[in-house]
């Protein structure tokens, strides 16, 4: 039997509610496409709202997590992806040392954003040109 796995992703979290609400419904379509490899996907915020790193991480062992995949929602390596969310990560790490933990590169670091900003910017100049 594979170890159950688990995916949270990670935003900035927002004063403004609507920002936060996006970034929940990107979770729930990011579960239905990844339900049958991972199980769990849970959001976190790194500040401004909840639910913070931590409570994800729990609410991922809960639902019998063994494997935690964090994934920074960022599109910069900025101090809170090189800094604040290992260091959120880390007491979780110690208090849990049976459980897998691994945190990925942050969204902007992935070679496919150059793909997704080209399509887009053509869809937005195609847009304005109607």
């Amino acid at each position: 039997m594979r170890a159950m796995k688990s995916i949270v992703l990670i935003a900035h979290g927002s004063r403004l509610q609507s920002s936060n609400d996006e970034a929940k419904q990107l979770v729930v379509n990011l579960a239905k496409k990844l339900d049958s490899k991972y199980p769990i996907v849970e959001i976190a915020f790194l500040e401004l709202t909840r639910p913070s790193i931590a409570e994800a991480i729990e609410s991922c062992l809960q639902q019998g997590a063994k494997e935690v995949c964090l994934m920074p929602y960022f599109l910069c390596a900025g101090n809170h992806v090189m800094r604040d969310i290992p260091s959120e990560v880390k007491p979780l790490q110690k208090k849990y040392p049976h459980i897998l933990f691994q945190i990925t590169a942050h969204v902007g670091s992935s070679e496919l954003m150059m793909g997704v900003l080209c399509q887009l910017t053509e869809q937005q100049i195609l847009a304005s040109l109607a």
